[in-house]
């Protein structure tokens, strides 16, 4: 990585993190661009260069987080759900747990979605071809799966990862 990408990389984290921050004291709507830039020790042009939308900054910190999980955890095709990665993918949302109820008090279940599907769709490679679900194969992952994941929110994390994983196999056969 370019020191540049990495000087880009560390703001967009920074604006990231300053969000999740005042997140913890108010809602989503009540945050204005001036005080995540405030916050994160940017100006507003920065955030505007790299950001459209407080959502977006949101996204973008879930990607960030997965991407670092996959890495520290050695995961395999872990551009899609598998039964390979299963569990996996429920501890990385129990580990993130405060995260994400933040999001679901500010009504805001959509960009977990977004993320989710962005990340376990797996309909291209890096040269475009296609890989993966297509089709309704690829809903049936992509919404059946994060419905299950938001249930599981909504119903507090009460079950563990590993029973999660087991829920979604049973499922998945």
């Amino acid at each position: 990585m370019s020191r540049r990408s990495e000087s880009t990389e560390f703001l967009k984290e920074c604006m990231a993190d300053a969000l999740i921050l005042l997140l913890q004291k108010k809602p989503l709507e009540k945050i204005g661009v001036n005080e995540i830039a405030e916050t994160a020790g940017v100006s507003r042009v920065t955030y505007f260069r790299h950001f459209q939308s407080k959502e977006e900054v949101l996204e973008y910190k879930l990607t960030v987080l997965w991407h670092r999980f996959v890495i520290e955890h050695r995961l395999n095709r872990a551009d899609r759900y598998n039964p390979d990665n299963a569990e996996a993918f429920f501890i990385f949302n129990e580990e993130n747990r405060e995260l994400l109820e933040l999001l679901y008090e500010n009504q805001c279940s959509r960009i977990l979605l977004n993320v989710f599907i962005r990340v376990f769709s797996g309909t291209e490679t890096a040269s475009g071809a296609s890989a993966g679900p297509t089709g309704y194969e690829r809903v049936f992952y992509e919404y059946g799966l994060f419905g299950i994941l938001n249930e599981w929110v909504l119903n507090g994390f009460r079950e563990k990862p590993e029973e999660m994983a087991a829920i979604c196999l049973r499922f998945m056969e």
